[in-house]
């Protein structure tokens, strides 16, 4: 079992193992997934060769940046890349979004929809093109 902690606007804020310590801010609320800790946080991943949830540094002109994207059981998923929102076409879960490195500057990539993905944990990735 899961905890889900949603944010005043029902975004979805993190989600936790346990809640026994938890102190919510107001208007905050929390729900219960059956899925296990493991199994929640691989709805949705963001991931650069292999890697989740991290800071990826590449500089100008360097071959375009290869993010993976995972959201098992489902044909297509949007990532927002910074706050633009990407449709990405998956097979059997996976797909990938191609970052240009044409000039230096940031890519903030997490779900679209926060309502439904939480950007916690392996759902986040941020790419620095650097000059």
């Amino acid at each position: 079992m899961t905890y889900l902690v949603y944010a005043a606007d029902r975004t979805l804020k993190t989600f936790l193992e346990k809640i026994d310590d938890l102190q919510l801010a107001e208007g905050e609320t929390f729900s219960v997934s059956p899925l296990s800790f493991i199994d929640y946080a691989q709805r949705f991943v963001l991931s650069h060769d292999g890697q989740p949830c991290r800071t990826v540094y590449v500089h100008c002109g360097e071959p375009d940046v290869v993010i993976d994207v995972s959201a098992p059981g489902e044909a297509s998923v949007s990532v927002a890349v910074n706050d633009e929102a990407r449709v990405v076409a998956l097979q059997d879960g996976h797909g990938q979004i191609l970052l240009p490195t044409s000039s230096a500057g940031a890519f903030c990539l997490g779900p679209g929809d926060r309502t439904r993905y939480c950007a916690a944990g392996e759902g986040s990735l941020l790419v620095n093109v650097l000059e």
